[in-house]
C-alpha cells in the first residue's frame, strides 16, 4: 500500500485552511485505504517511463477510468448542447 511508507509531518500553520486543495489531498491521502495491487501500478508507471509517446492522463485505477468515461460523457453532451453558438464563431 502506498501510505505504509508514507511519513506525514505537521502541516505548515500557512497552509492549514481544510478549504485549500492541499489540505483536502493530505486528507484523503492520510484516510482513503488504496485497493488494488500497487505493486502493479508501480510496474506500470515504471512501463511509461519507455514509451515514446506518453499519454498526458493514465487512470490507473478502475474509479479513475470510470470518472475519466463521466467527464468524456459531460464533455460531449455539452458540446451537443452548446454547438449550434458556434456557427459563423471563427477568430483568425
Amino acid at each position: 500500500m502506498f501510505k505504509d511508507n508514507m511519513q506525514v509531518t505537521p502541516q505548515h500553520p500557512a497552509y492549514s485552511n481544510p478549504e485549500l486543495a492541499s489540505s483536502k489531498f493530505r486528507e484523503w491521502a492520510t484516510s482513503t485505504v488504496a485497493d488494488g495491487d500497487t505493486k502493479k501500478a508501480v510496474e506500470l508507471i515504471e512501463k511509461l517511463t519507455h514509451l515514446d509517446e506518453v499519454p498526458l492522463r493514465l487512470p490507473l485505477h478502475r474509479n479513475a477510468v470510470r470518472a475519466g468515461r463521466d467527464k468524456a460523457k459531460s464533455l460531449a453532451e455539452t458540446m451537443d448542447r452548446y454547438e449550434s453558438w458556434t456557427e459563423n464563431v471563427y477568430f483568425t
